[in-house]
């Protein structure tokens, strides 16, 4: 079984790729894939993949919106007065 947030090989993936798209259907969870432990994509469920992309849609942002609001929480750190507490709590409870 693997580790969460582990990363899976791409000769991995080419041998036990079966295996790989089974487990992620039946856990729901991720699979990072990639090489040198360094993640290039991941191995989602379409499930997941839709809950995630209707999530998206619902906030009315786009990925790079979100991503741009995050990098000016990182850098702006405690002189913010959203923080990323604040973030995930307004995304939560977006509806």
């Amino acid at each position: 079984m693997l580790m969460e947030n582990e990363v899976v090989s791409i000769r991995e993936i080419q041998r036990n790729y079966r295996k790989l798209v089974d487990r992620v259907k039946e856990t729901g969870q991720a699979v990072y894939l990639g090489a040198r432990q360094k993640p290039e994509a991941v191995l989602l469920g379409v499930g997941e993949f839709e809950r995630l992309k209707q999530k998206a849609n619902r906030g009315g942002k786009t990925w790079e919106e979100i991503e741009e609001t995050l990098e000016q929480i990182r850098s702006s750190g405690k002189k913010s007065k959203t923080n990323l507490s604040d973030f995930i709590y307004a995304d939560r409870h977006r509806h």
